[in-house]
């Protein structure tokens, strides 16, 4: 009796724009996202707004652009994403030609002491797990801050201390092996009222965030037979991006960090502290 054979499903080669960790993270949060919970948790972050398409918008910390389309597309609201990783940037300006937004959802490469937005350009902006990475916290705030028009929206989601924690507490080691610089809520808090923005959400999305963390996990591992032959194919880019979700949730799960929620409006008429 012959055995059938079972032939292994091919794994598309990689476009020109692309790697094998853009390819992993895709396959785990979504086609053209980078980060947990893909277009139903973007519509809700910027549910509050009111998104009118007469308006603009910034979406910093950008990853593969898969907010900004998101916006563009169901909003129609002109949307400028920034990214620092440049291998993103570039994957996501190809990803927003692809789907005929590159002018609608434009996204952008920026360098930390050269991004100086445009005062009063914009009328929203969201922060998706970005801010966390930069020590330049409240300069960066100032520059978002500047760029929003009179009563402009401003919402940050961002791993925050825990209550009683502090910088150097040694469950933040695994985190990553880059310097980070978290704040708690109430130095978040202090500098909102800094820069005169009105705060009117602060909670704590952490529990949330976890379970988008293992539902993407789960849909990987459900994944059909070109999935799992694409996740042996780059089994190394697959390991470190489980592993670099590992360490999130693991800081989440110990208390460590919160992933907070901030929701802000920019006052009409603003005078600001200069300390930066």
């Amino acid at each position: 009796m012959q055995t059938a054979r079972v032939e292994t499903p091919k794994v598309a080669p990689l476009a020109e724009w692309e790697n094998g960790r853009i390819r992993i993270m895709q396959m785990m949060w979504g086609a053209g996202h980078g980060m947990p919970g893909g277009a139903e948790h973007i519509a809700a972050l910027v549910k509050p707004f009111g998104l009118d398409p007469s308006k603009s918008m910034m979406v910093f910390g950008a990853g593969l652009g898969g907010a900004v389309r998101t916006i563009a597309a169901e909003s129609g609201v002109w949307t400028t994403g920034y990214e620092i990783e440049g291998e993103l940037a570039r994957a996501g300006k190809q990803l927003s030609f692809m789907a005929g937004l590159d002018r609608k959802a434009e996204m952008q490469l920026y360098m930390p002491t050269d991004f100086e937005p445009s005062p009063n350009s914009c009328d929203y902006i969201l922060s998706p797990e970005a801010l966390y990475r930069h020590r330049n916290k409240n300069e960066l705030l100032a520059k978002l801050q500047k760029s929003l028009r009179p009563k402009g929206q401003l919402s940050i989601t961002d791993f925050c201390l825990a209550p009683g924690v502090a910088p150097d507490d040694p469950r933040l080691e695994a985190f990553s092996a880059q310097p980070l610089e978290f704040w708690p809520a109430e130095q978040y808090e202090r500098r909102f009222r800094e820069l005169s923005l009105e705060l009117r959400v602060s909670e704590d999305i952490g529990e949330s965030y976890r379970k988008m963390i293992l539902q993407g996990w789960a849909e990987l591992a459900r994944g059909d037979p070109v999935q799992l032959a694409t996740a042996r194919a780059f089994v190394t880019e697959l390991e470190a991006e489980l592993a670099y979700w590992a360490d999130r949730l693991k800081a989440l799960e110990s208390g460590a960090l919160q992933l907070l929620r901030f929701y802000t409006i920019k006052k009409a008429e603003t005078r600001l502290m200069s300390n930066w």
